[in-house]
């Protein structure tokens, strides 16, 4: 194809050529950590979330290593227009898990800021959670949460400034005996998935969280 010719798609970390179909080349893909937190049950990084909430299964896909591929990667997909690495991520997280749990009614995920959204024009998780959802046919609801303060990025704050996430977001509406799977990009210290999802607990009676995140910085 002359569009392949002219433009073709190179690795996102070293920007050798590679497939249409890839975003990383084999080389930098044995630079890439994956977390193995890919399976229902009990792992390490449940046992992180169970600190700041109540939780039934963790789920995260690599582990964040700074300057790594990944990390290049979630830069791209959140602040370079690169949506279609959110489908890159959802395809290998599907095929590292073969089912979720039956029991989970309603995919959502951390919104971001009102004026964030119109300045970026997209919400990185919004392809990798409708691709995710789709696959297990579980409906994505875009709206559950929004967020109610605009805030620096994760990456732009002090260690102290991390900690002073609460009350940041708002469930839009009641949800009584859901079992909802939250997702993020990547978690830190736990506080932003923990104020989410506390807001998604409280809003009605028998409610349970399970999380999903591209990559646990560890």
């Amino acid at each position: 194809m002359l569009l392949d010719l002219l433009f073709p798609n190179r690795c996102l970390h070293c920007t050798r050529m590679i497939e249409a179909h890839e975003w990383i080349c084999n080389a930098c893909w044995d630079q890439v950590a994956l977390a193995h937190y890919d399976f229902n049950g009990t792992n390490d990084f449940a046992k992180k979330c169970r600190v700041h909430f109540p939780i039934e299964n963790a789920y995260a896909l690599f582990e964040f290593v700074k300057s790594s591929p990944v990390q290049m990667a979630i830069h791209q997909l959140k602040y370079k227009h690169r949506e279609i690495i959110g489908r890159f991520f959802a395809e290998l997280f599907i095929s590292k898990l073969s089912e979720l749990p039956s029991e989970i009614d309603l995919i959502t995920y951390i919104p971001i800021h009102e004026k964030k959204r119109r300045d970026r024009g997209y919400n990185q998780l919004t392809q990798f959670c409708t691709i995710i959802g789709n696959h297990f046919k579980i409906p994505v609801e875009h709206n559950a949460l929004i967020r109610k303060i605009h805030r620096k990025a994760q990456a732009q704050k002090s260690k102290e400034e991390r900690y002073i996430t609460q009350n940041i977001f708002e469930c839009t509406q009641p949800y009584h005996g859901t079992h909802f799977l939250l997702i993020d990009d990547v978690y830190t210290t736990g506080n932003t998935i923990a104020s989410a999802a506390w807001q998604l607990l409280k809003s009605g009676e028998g409610n349970k969280i399970s999380v999903l995140v591209m990559a646990e910085d560890k």
